[in-house]
This record gives C-alpha cells, sequence and structure tokens, in this order.
C-alpha cells in the first residue's frame, strides 16, 4: 500500500514539474488538410488547400479582409502571457501594411506584420484583462492586406511559469514607447483638460524636486477629475498604469479613485482603488486593442458619491511594437 502511494505521489510530483516548466499548446494546427484542421473559410466551407511543391509546404491563401476560422475553447487566464506563432509569406515583398489578425470571439488577441515574401515564422505575445475566459468561441486569422498571405501553420500556446515570468522581466522591451503626455506632471497640468469639477479642485503638488503629482479635493462628494485625449491603433498591446493614495485630509475609510480608458465602441478599461491606504498603491491593466481610435483617459475621484480627496501619479500607457 505504501509503494503504491508512492507512486502516486512521483506521478503526481512528475506531472506537476512537467506543468511548471514547460509550455503547452491550447491550439496546433501542424498542417491545413481538411481532416485535420477543420478550419472553415467566409463562406462556412472547408479551406481551400495549397501544396508548395519546393518547400513541401501545405498552407492557403487569404486575400484582404479575407479570414478562417474555427470553433474551439481557449483555456485564457488573466496576467498569463500567450504565444502567437505563425509561418507565413507575403505575395510580394511588403511593408508594415500586411498584417494577420488573430480574433477570439469579438476580441482581438494580437495581429502580425508579415513583412517578407518567402515562409518566415513570426511569434506574438498577448494577455487577457478581466476575468479567465473558458468559453467555446469561434477563434479566427483575418488578412488585413493589399497582397495575398499564405499560412502554413498555427500555434497558440500558454508560456510555462519560468517562460512567462521571465517574459514579464522583460516586458518593458516589449513596449516601444509611452503615449500620455505629462502622465507625471512635471509640466502642471500641461496637456490634460479639467473634466468634472471646479479648477480650484485640482492642484499639482512638486515632491520635494523629485517627483510631482495631482491632488483632487471633492468637498461635495461630487465626482472631480482631468481628462486627456489618446490615440489608440488596432492591434497592438497596451498597458496601462498609475499610482493612487488618499490624501491626507482623507478620514473616509472607502476610497473611490479610478483612471479609466473609454472607448468610443463602449469598451472601458479601468484601474481602481477603493481602499483608503496613505502610500502610494500601483496598479496595471494589459489589454489587446481591436478597434483604431481616439480614446478618453479620465484620472478622477469621487465615484459613487464618496468623500474621497485623492492623489495620483506616473500615470502611462505603454504601447507594444
Amino acid at each position: 500500500m505504501k509503494k503504491i502511494l508512492v507512486l502516486f505521489i512521483c506521478i503526481f510530483v512528475f506531472h506537476f514539474i512537467i506543468a511548471l516548466f514547460y509550455s503547452r499548446s491550447i491550439v496546433t494546427s501542424s498542417d491545413f488538410y481538411f481532416s485535420k484542421s477543420r478550419w472553415l473559410n467566409q463562406n462556412s466551407k472547408h479551406v481551400t488547400n495549397c501544396y508548395d511543391e519546393t518547400s513541401h509546404i501545405s498552407y492557403f491563401s487569404l486575400m484582404n479582409n479575407e479570414f478562417v476560422r474555427k470553433n474551439c475553447r481557449l483555456p485564457l487566464f488573466t496576467g498569463v502571457v500567450y504565444s502567437v506563432s505563425i509561418n507565413a509569406r507575403s505575395k510580394e515583398m511588403s511593408s508594415t501594411k500586411d498584417r494577420l489578425m488573430i480574433f477570439f470571439g469579438d476580441k482581438i488577441l494580437t495581429s502580425v506584420s508579415i513583412t517578407n515574401n518567402i515562409w518566415h515564422p513570426y511569434n506574438s505575445y498577448f494577455t487577457i484583462a478581466g476575468k479567465n475566459d473558458w468559453s467555446e468561441r469561434s477563434l479566427k486569422i483575418l488578412a488585413c492586406s493589399g497582397s495575398s498571405i499564405d499560412v502554413s501553420s498555427f500555434y497558440v500556446k500558454k508560456l510555462s511559469f519560468v517562460e512567462n515570468y521571465f517574459r514579464k522581466k522583460r516586458i518593458d522591451k516589449f513596449y516601444i514607447r509611452q503615449i500620455v503626455k505629462n502622465g507625471d506632471f512635471t509640466q502642471n497640468l500641461e496637456g490634460w483638460d479639467i473634466w468634472k469639477g471646479d479648477d480650484s479642485l485640482v492642484k499639482v503638488i512638486n515632491n520635494n524636486g523629485n517627483s510631482s503629482f495631482v491632488r483632487f479635493s471633492n468637498p461635495q462628494m461630487n465626482l472631480v477629475g482631468i481628462r486627456q485625449n489618446i490615440n489608440l491603433t488596432t492591434g497592438l498591446v497596451y498597458r496601462m498604469s498609475a499610482s493612487s493614495k488618499v490624501s491626507p485630509d482623507n478620514t473616509n475609510k472607502y476610497f473611490a479613485s479610478r483612471v479609466e480608458l473609454q472607448l468610443p465602441n463602449s469598451k472601458n478599461y479601468v484601474l481602481r482603488w477603493q481602499n483608503a491606504n496613505n502610500n502610494w498603491i500601483r496598479k496595471d491593466l494589459v489589454f489587446t486593442n481591436d478597434i483604431s481610435c481616439k480614446a478618453i483617459l479620465l484620472v478622477y475621484v469621487g465615484f459613487g458619491k464618496n468623500f474621497a480627496p485623492g492623489d495620483f501619479k506616473d500615470i502611462r500607457i505603454d504601447e507594444s511594437r
């Protein structure tokens, strides 16, 4: 009996180690033969396969706005990094205008620029915001290009614990520019407009020359905040982050400060601080944008008509490559 128990424990530990250190493919499509892939085109018919006799590769072609899809269930977890690998080529030498976009339901996961007319592996990474998602939806590969794009393989992988850890360590290299103007408030309120409340309720404070932050007062328990227009691009990954704390005159145990990005398609991304804390608390949120637009960035206190004077600093939206 003891031997069986020890054997069971060893098997469990072995599988745990495998799960910990090795990545797992959650979508695999090594080729696009009918019987294996079950990919359908926009007319709900099986994709038409081609064969490259020189490279001995089976593939399908997509023109502009054409797509292939398949219904599947992806175990997507908040905060986990996933990789997308595509082997593809453009019909002609192209710039970044030739792009494949990967959708899951109505959410764009990522996009890949196809820049070569020979077979080449392309990799991209994405994370999801909000709740974990296990639902079955339509996984779609859409071509946005001036020429035809050939695709021979497609994978979505959940990175292992180790890969995920080190990719997050390198996450700053993944983002190439910060798009919020004067998010550190070193230039007072330049780049910002008053959104709610009076000018007298918004004040920029310099912290002994080291850093600056903005302080909101709401004695009437109304919304008080500032706003800024932000240009977003379809298919890029963004990381929104900010630090907040209560002001010294806040005697309320409940803190209702927010940094909110409002998109014209009624989709909002929100950072929330609810518990009063005298120390700076930093929060961030990563999302993949699915619409090129001018969004509105709001920074405010007083949500829910609470007395919530608060401070904000280092407000950033980092844009991916």
